[in-house]
């Protein structure tokens, strides 16, 4: 629910379910970091750099206790790059990342699958 308050630009809902799960959601999960980065969006949207931050520094120190995931492409997985990703877009949103959001901007694309048969410029 967080998630679809977030692209329906109800932040404030946003932030209610994003909590709401936190506290329900298995300790040490993927779930837990990918909430706390949906709260850490929805306070970036609402322009406040301080609860935004903080929710972006409790989801790296989640994230940080999680294994290395086997499958990072998968959906429900939440790892490094995604982090990266979404901590980029909330200092985008935040006017904070002028060039800083280009590096984790590259590293996450720069993970992805490349398809078969593709060239790759290094």
């Amino acid at each position: 629910m967080a998630w679809w308050e977030l692209v329906g630009n109800r932040f404030r809902q946003a932030l209610d379910y994003a909590r709401v799960g936190q506290a329900v959601a298995p300790a040490g999960s993927s779930a837990t970091v990918q909430l706390v980065v949906q709260e850490a969006c929805a306070w970036s949207h609402l322009g406040d750099r301080l609860e935004g931050e903080d929710a972006l520094r409790r989801g790296a120190a989640a994230l940080a206790r999680l294994p290395t995931p086997e499958h990072p492409e998968h959906h429900f997985v939440f790892d490094e790059t995604k982090f990266s990703f979404y901590g980029a877009t909330c200092s985008a949103w935040l006017g904070r990342a002028k060039r800083p959001a280009r590096s984790p901007a590259r590293n996450h694309v720069r993970w992805q699958r490349v398809p078969a048969g593709y060239q790759q410029d290094s």
